[in-house]
């Protein structure tokens, strides 16, 4: 499929009811959040990366406003695969 506006495809989300992340260095720590969803017995979570240079602060936002849940894997801004790696690490061992 080609590539959408991140608009357009905002528009068209819907993880019905599930958590869903934005891995991003401004956001609460990961550790603390996915705890939350843990104790919740949360046993599913939409999550997604930013490419390679991260997203625009207006990009942050509006995914914000769409129900995301800023998560910092770390203090600095990983690149895609990492993020990706450590991300999915994470959660598959605190859920």
């Amino acid at each position: 499929a080609p590539p959408i506006a991140l608009e357009k495809w905002c528009n068209g989300f819907n993880a019905n009811g599930m958590p869903a992340l934005l891995f991003d260095p401004a956001g609460k720590s990961a550790l603390e959040l996915l705890s939350a969803l843990k104790q919740k017995k949360t046993n599913k979570i939409f999550c997604t990366i930013g490419p390679e240079g991260g997203l625009t602060q207006t990009e942050i936002q509006m995914l914000s406003q769409y129900g995301f849940n800023l998560c910092k894997l770390t203090s600095t801004t990983l690149r895609a695969l990492q993020a990706a790696a450590v991300g999915a690490g994470l959660l598959a061992s605190l859920l």
